[in-house]
């Protein structure tokens, strides 16, 4: 009398023989998974780079925030020789800012603007491979870039009052400014105002800066 399907069953997946065949399989499968991924990788990478040379990617980007001068581009290798400036630009940089381009180091290139980067800007510079590179080279890697330049603000005010020596009911106050840029102060005082408000005691108020 044969066996029902049930036991047969049972006795496939009780004997340990048969799960270690299981086992060996579903490792195998796996072992196949991670072979074929690895594989598609490569190819992603040969195509990435054709031409079988370097890669080639930005480490990082130093922006000058003391004096909006300039930004450095530090790359992972050599790539120019110091001093050199290109005279096609590598990069575009939006909104539209002319300057110049140099290395500094055989692996840092400089953007540095003819004057300075405007404040209060969001800018984006975006690296061009082939006015960057040689043939056997291929960029990896962000391309594309984000700098801000802060805005125009008083970092730091004071007041002091003290009574004016010649003069009676008169007070003189002292306030200094600390701003985060330089200004000039011919055209800064154009561009100041004065408000006050007191009481009328028939005292006179006069402003000097």
């Amino acid at each position: 009398m044969a066996n029902p399907p049930e036991n047969n069953k049972k006795e496939f997946i009780g004997d340990p023989k048969n799960v270690a065949i299981a086992l060996l399989v579903l490792i195998v499968l796996v072992m196949w998974a991670l072979l074929i991924n690895n594989i598609r990788q490569d190819n992603n990478s040969i195509v990435s780079n054709p031409s079988g040379g370097d890669i080639v990617s930005v480490a990082e980007v130093k922006f000058d925030k003391d004096n909006n001068e300039f930004a450095d581009f530090i790359f992972n290798k050599p790539l120019g020789e110091s001093g050199e400036v290109l005279g096609r630009d590598p990069g575009k940089v939006s909104p539209p800012i002319s300057g110049s381009w140099t290395w500094i180091s055989p692996n840092v290139l400089r953007f540095q603007p003819s004057g300075r980067f405007n404040i209060a800007t969001d800018y984006t510079i975006t690296l061009i491979p082939n006015l960057l590179l040689k043939d056997s080279q291929a960029l990896s890697g962000k391309k594309e870039f984000d700098i801000r330049t802060d805005k125009f603000q008083v970092e730091q005010s004071t007041v002091e009052e003290e009574p004016a020596a010649d003069k009676k009911n008169t007070v003189i106050l002292n306030g200094t400014l600390r701003f985060n840029y330089s200004v000039a102060p011919d055209v800064l005082v154009r561009k100041m105002e004065y408000n006050h408000q007191t009481v009328d005691l028939g005292l006179a108020i006069m402003v000097s800066m």
